[in-house]
């Protein structure tokens, strides 16, 4: 395991400010308006992605979030124990007692909040596979974006609930 060099430093720490800060800004604006604090960095996350700010400007993408060397992988290790952080939160909001005493109302919200999100993606891709690069198993396809919205909805989900002061 090799160290970090003060050049992939600064280009992680510069990305990581990037995200932070144009986040925020978007955050405080979406209040503006009795958003969830969530949907301003969802739209940060779509924005500074790959698809709007990777097709604008891909030099520039590529040397504020570079996919290879050392920056990246400690990028994408940062990322990936935030989302854990986020649901570990979440989990120790949850008040065991309260969900049992909704009963019905919390597991068919449960349910229903990962049932929409895969049958949109499935059904996306199902009837519009011309939009997706790849067409070689449209059942496969579907599937994936199916799971992958309807798991990557449960801790934007808890997200929403927390920032509106509901997930108790």
């Amino acid at each position: 395991m090799g160290n970090i060099s003060h050049t992939d430093l600064i280009v992680l720490l510069a990305g990581i400010s990037v995200m932070l800060i144009v986040s925020r800004v978007a955050s405080e604006l979406g209040k503006l308006v009795k958003l969830p604090i969530v949907m301003g960095e969802l739209l940060v996350g779509i924005l500074l992605g790959p698809t709007v700010f990777g097709a604008i400007s891909p030099d520039l993408f590529h040397k504020v979030f570079p996919s290879v060397g050392n920056a990246a992988i400690a990028l994408d290790g940062i990322i990936k124990l935030s989302v854990v952080m986020l649901i570990f939160v979440a989990g120790l909001e949850v008040q065991l007692q309260m969900v049992l005493k909704q009963g019905k109302v919390a597991i068919s919200t449960s349910v229903l909040s990962m049932i929409f999100p895969f049958a949109t993606g499935f059904l996306v891709v199902w009837f519009w596979p011309e939009l997706f690069p790849i067409n070689e198993n449209k059942l496969m396809l579907a599937l994936f974006f199916g799971t992958a919205l309807s798991i990557s909805a449960l801790p934007v989900i808890a997200r929403i609930l927390m920032d509106m002061g509901m997930f108790k």
